[in-house]
Parts: structure tokens; sequence; C-alpha cells
């Protein structure tokens, strides 16, 4: 008899561990996150291109072999130039299922691009008119022939209108058939500047709103004024 002990739980294990596998894969989704996920990545489509005095102009968008190495079905990235200021922040928006979205974030992709994390990561809420945004933020540095480059980046996750950062993404994200990141991007002065000093905060507060909205749309209408992707005219301002 004890000698299928030892097997037994070998086979036990095994199972078990592909079972796990497969649910954090989500391979256990209901029957419709096929359609959840198609409709996620159709949104990003939808996002204003103009909101109030920030003017959009789309960038090139991940290719397939990015996509793939990100884990997410659709890409979109885009910068938004202040009209009035000059102040420019670049967003980078994807969606997929949460195993992926929620495991891959800057502090891993932007060192394996050759940037410097000047500090650890911190959490950073912003109030919106559709609620707080909880934010990931930190700097990154990289050498070029031009100088040195310091960028500012805050990023976020959701799947149904409240943006978290939660400390362990892929524990409190677990399960979502559809998840949305979003990347804030800016260049800094130096790694020192205040955050709220960041035009990536002002722009927040107006873009949560409108892009609410767009991906979201049994949320309330957002309470910015923005014009449709489809019908904005196409920016000269943007860099």
């Amino acid at each position: 008899m004890k000698s299928y002990i030892a097997p037994g739980i070998a086979a036990l294990l095994i199972v078990s561990t592909g079972l796990v596998r497969a649910y954090w894969g989500g391979a256990f989704g209901a029957g419709d996150d096929k359609v959840i996920l198609q409709q996620f990545a159709d949104r990003l489509q939808n996002l204003p291109m103009n909101i109030g005095d920030w003017e959009g102009k789309d960038q090139e968008a991940m290719d397939p072999r990015e996509r793939e190495v990100a884990e997410a079905d659709a890409s979109l990235g885009r910068v938004y130039t202040n009209r009035l200021s000059g102040q420019a922040v670049n967003i980078s928006l994807v969606s997929g299922r949460f195993r992926g979205v929620a495991q891959h974030v800057p502090t891993q992709c932007y060192v394996a691009a050759g940037y410097q994390m000047m500090n650890p990561e911190i959490q950073y809420n912003v109030e919106t008119d559709a609620g707080p945004v909880e934010c990931y933020t930190t700097v990154f540095k990289k050498e070029e022939h031009t100088g040195t480059q310091y960028l500012r980046v805050f990023w976020t996750w959701s799947y149904d209108g409240q943006w978290l950062a939660p400390k362990l993404p892929r524990v409190a994200l677990v399960g979502q058939p559809a998840l949305y990141k979003l990347y804030f991007i800016t260049m800094v002065p130096m790694p020192g500047q205040p955050i709220e000093q960041n035009p990536a905060v002002d722009f927040m507060r107006k873009f949560i709103p409108a892009a609410n909205g767009a991906l979201f749309p049994d949320q309330p209408a957002p309470s910015a004024e923005t014009t449709p992707a489809s019908e904005a005219p196409t920016s000269t301002n943007a860099t």
C-alpha cells in the first residue's frame, strides 16, 4: 500500500500545478471572456483625440511582437500637447487579460530598455471628476548622445472605470476577464521636480473623465469637453 502513496502525491502536485497555471493563464474564464476582451480592444479607438486645451496626435503603435511580449491584445500610443502652455504628455494604453497586463510594469520594461530607475516607485493619487486615480510613479534616467534624459512615468490599471494601483496587481486584479493598463509619460528637467508640478497630473484630471466615457460607456458622460478621435483635426503642435 505504501508504494502507491508517493506516486499519488506526485500526481496530485502535478495536476494542482497545472490547474494553477491554467487559472492564472485565464483558461477557466467565462465563455464570453473573448467578447469582453474584444470590446476592450475596440474601445481604444474611441479615446478622444482632443480634450479641452490638450490636442492629441497618434504615435506608432506596438507591433505584433511587442504586443506579444507585453501580453496585450491591443494598444494605443498618443502624445497630447497643451496648445496654451506647449507642455506634452505621452500616453500608452493597452488592453488584455489580467495576467499579462497586470504583470508587465515600467520598473521591468524601462530598465530592460536601458533606463536607470532613480528611486523606488511610490503610490500617488490624483483627484478627478471621475473619482481618485491611484498611480505608481517614478523617474527613469537614460544617457543619450545628446545628453541625459529624465522621464517621469505614472501607471495605473482599470477594469470598471476605477483606476487602481494595488500593491500586488496580479493578486488584486486576479480573475478579471479584461483589463486596461495606462501609462502617462513626461520629460522632466531633473529627478527632484515635485510630482504635483508634473504636467501629467493636470492632464490626468482632464483625461480620465473623458477616457472613462470612451472605455466604459456605462459610466456617466465625461465632464471634459472632448472631440472624438474620428472627428479631430491632426495637431501640428505635438512633439
